[in-house]
């Protein structure tokens, strides 16, 4: 006769994960496992080791069953490094209820909202835009904001980027609008 034995079947995915976070793997379904690299985690015979790598890491498991089956699976963990900030470039009074602002986009491709935020007179900064699903065909955009009366405020802007971490980095500009 022939016993047909069933190999143990890996529980493992990919994922991102934000740079300088930890994340725990699973696997399940073996008796004994080895995950490598195995210098880049807790214990690599645990079922479920934790790692911190910095770069992107592609982790092999080999899991064995109490019938020394063995089978093979890998895991990528990508890590979403830190955005670059958006700049902004200049602000241009076009009338006296109007002021353009126009910033350069985030290089990072996981970054496609962007909040836009005006102060008046030095006062809290309030929010006065949210702009979804930029691609980052074009480096720069512009953005018209027609609730303004420049003839007698002074205004701030600052814009801040939002990537799958939920991490923001913003910048600020001041000026006082001077119609040309």
């Amino acid at each position: 006769t022939i016993t047909i034995l069933q190999s143990p079947a890996p529980y493992v995915f990919d994922t991102l994960i934000c740079d300088g976070s930890t994340i725990t793997l699973h696997c399940k379904g073996a008796a004994t496992y080895l995950w490598q690299p195995g210098k880049l985690l807790t214990d690599s015979t645990a079922p479920n080791p934790t790692t911190a790598p910095t770069n992107n890491t592609r982790y092999i498991i080999s899991a064995f069953g109490a019938n020394a089956c063995r089978t093979y699976d890998t895991v990528q963990v990508n890590v979403d490094q830190t955005a670059s900030p958006p700049v902004l470039l200049n602000t241009t009074v076009k009338s006296y209820s109007e002021i353009d602002v126009l910033f350069k986009k985030s290089d990072s491709s996981d970054v496609r909202d962007y909040e836009l935020s005006r102060s008046v007179n030095g006062g809290k900064f309030q929010h006065i835009a949210t702009i979804n699903n930029l691609s980052n065909a074009n480096k720069t955009y512009f953005y018209k904001d027609k609730t303004v009366t420049a003839d007698s405020s002074r205004y701030a802007y600052k814009v801040v980027a939002f990537d799958s971490c939920v991490s923001n980095i913003d910048t600020s500009v001041f000026h006082r609008p001077v119609l040309l």
